[in-house]
């Protein structure tokens, strides 16, 4: 039996599509928040809240700190192998890491009582949100 190799890659490296995600995230994201995950027949579907400034401002989307403060990344994920998932009731923000080992892909993510695990064949980035979470100030 042969090494099997397993690296380390950032969110945005992970998705298909990535350039724009590149674009204003190019030293990746910190802690993120899962506030939005959907299975279906071998696929799922996940909204990553960041909370980090772009480094590139995107002009639809107004002035950070204003018009908005968090960016929530749509991903589409197709060859669904496995997904594990304790306490969902508990989740919170942490870093989500993701894995590839061979062809296949894992999302990893953990806190205090709480975890998530899936691992699957292809993840690409379909769109970006934006809202303001919480009282701006002016």
């Amino acid at each position: 039996m042969g090494i099997i190799i397993t690296e380390s890659v950032d969110l945005i490296e992970c998705a298909d599509g990535h350039r724009f995600l590149k674009e204003i995230f190019p030293s990746g994201v910190g802690e993120v928040f899962i506030g939005h995950l959907v299975l279906d027949q071998g696929q799922f579907r996940m909204d990553v809240h960041v909370y980090d400034k772009p480094a590139k401002d995107v002009a639809k989307w107004g002035i950070w700190g204003k018009n908005y403060n968090v960016i929530v990344i749509d991903l589409l994920g197709q060859g669904l192998k496995e997904i594990e998932i304790k306490h969902w009731e508990g989740f919170g923000r942490g870093a989500l890491v993701c894995t590839k080992k061979e062809k296949i892909f894992s999302l990893h993510q953990h806190g205090a009582g709480w975890e998530l695990k899936i691992s699957f064949g292809i993840l690409a980035f379909q769109k970006c949100s934006t809202y303001i979470d919480g009282e701006i100030e002016e």
